[in-house]
């Protein structure tokens, strides 16, 4: 595992990603057309965390693409992005793991540090793909778990189970059940390990819990003062005829809210298709976590709704951060097809499914062929600037639960 080693994934990651992106024709399952889609909103080429960085950045690569290369990119882009896996991922795993990955991982980022122009024209979650394909097979080679985060997100689950536990039946038999279940889903997707700004406490959820059932004020709150939180459209949605439902989840811990979501909506008659990762990529659920976690008593409800094939469990064949459309699964594929509605969790999920396409001064909608809800907090630089450009706005109220539908131009946010 040297820097030649590395340096030929890379160059073959970047032959298959600009051939992919090339054949729009793959994603026609997904999308009416596909000449707008690309896979997240920004290539690094266009990364800025205010429009004029973004727009320096873009020029300093049409004037000159190989002197971006050693200025812009190795400067200021790289180094944010490997201080913040040093900084989250090296810090979550034991001490000994940390020191024999030590040596593989500084090789890699020196082969992406000298990469070539194209680089800049790939995008975050296409590089997050190449390197957690690399680290799995780093942790294969060193002998090492492939899910080098299972401790972890096994305690952050069981820590939330004993919560779910406690809280289910009293949640499920309130009348404002379907908002409380549906804030709490999209709440918790703060409550990340890898993201330091903010810090989890299940004794913070309880509080929140129990107001929750008392008055919904946050949730008014949201729904009042927060363009981009929006109960009305999924409850009119959602509860009415039985729907097929396409679940995506994104980190464990929150995935019990997810779940608590996915049990009220089960009430209702919809049968709801739930999709993971298929390989490991941090504290990802993968679908090998979802398998383990309907075996729990606690979760009996739900098992049993798998029994009854009213809920069933998928990979989406991804082993990246959000996901590749390219790369989806024919479960997927089938899963997404036959749906009503899908629901995305997570600013990955967000950013790898993009609402529109900009080009110059225009916003192109992404023709998605079945309407997205998505629920994130809203977090990263990435998510706010894609923020910035719905509000026109810097001031940010937190999350998101935003429904899309490309064929109601009211879903567009941005309008």
């Amino acid at each position: 595992m040297n820097n030649a080693f590395f340096t030929k994934k890379l160059i073959q990651f970047y032959d298959s990603v600009f051939a992919i992106n090339q054949d729009k024709f793959d994603l026609k399952w997904a999308l009416h057309n596909s000449s707008h889609f690309r896979s997240g909103y920004f290539n690094f080429c266009q990364f800025g965390n205010h429009w004029y960085h973004s727009q320096l950045n873009q020029l300093s690569y049409k004037l000159n693409s190989k002197l971006w290369t050693f200025t812009l990119w190795k400067k200021f882009i790289l180094p944010s992005l490997k201080s913040k896996m040093e900084t989250t991922f090296l810090k979550h795993i034991p001490k000994d793991q940390q020191v024999a990955l030590k040596e593989p991982l500084n090789s890699l980022f020196r082969v992406i540090q000298n990469a070539d122009a194209r680089i800049g024209l790939m995008s975050f979650c296409e590089m997050a793909l190449f390197i957690n394909n690399m680290l799995l097979y780093i942790y294969q080679t060193m002998e090492l778990p492939l899910d080098l985060f299972h401790d972890i997100k096994d305690y952050q689950n069981q820590e939330n189970l004993t919560i779910f536990s406690e809280i289910d039946q009293e949640v499920q038999n309130h009348p404002k059940a379907f908002e409380i279940t549906l804030y709490l889903a999209t709440l918790t997707n703060f409550f990340d390990i890898l993201d330091h700004s903010t810090e989890y406490n299940a004794s913070d959820l309880y509080e929140i819990i129990n107001q929750l059932l008392d008055d919904q004020e946050d949730i008014h709150y949201q729904h009042n003062h927060n363009t981009l939180v929006d109960f009305r459209y999924p409850k009119q949605l959602l509860q009415h005829k039985p729907k097929r439902i396409l679940y995506e989840v994104d980190n464990s811990g929150e995935v019990i809210y997810d779940l608590l979501f996915i049990n009220h909506l089960l009430s209702y008659g919809h049968k709801i298709t739930i999709a993971a990762k298929e390989l490991p990529c941090f504290n990802d659920v993968t679908i090998n976590d979802l398998s383990t976690l309907l075996q729990n008593p606690i979760l009996r409800s739900l098992k049993n709704a798998h029994s009854q094939k009213q809920l069933q469990l998928i990979s989406n064949g991804n082993s990246t951060l959000g996901k590749c459309l390219h790369l989806m699964s024919a479960d997927y594929k089938e899963a997404y097809l036959n749906a009503d509605l899908t629901i995305l969790k997570g600013q990955a999920h967000f950013d790898a499914m993009p609402l529109f396409r900009q080009q110059k001064f225009k916003k192109f909608p992404i023709s998605y062929k079945k309407p997205l809800l998505f629920l994130t907090g809203i977090r990263s630089n990435i998510t706010k600037r894609i923020v910035r450009i719905f509000q026109g706005t810097t001031q940010f109220e937190g999350m998101m639960i935003l429904l899309f539908n490309y064929s109601h131009r009211n879903t567009y946010p941005w309008l």
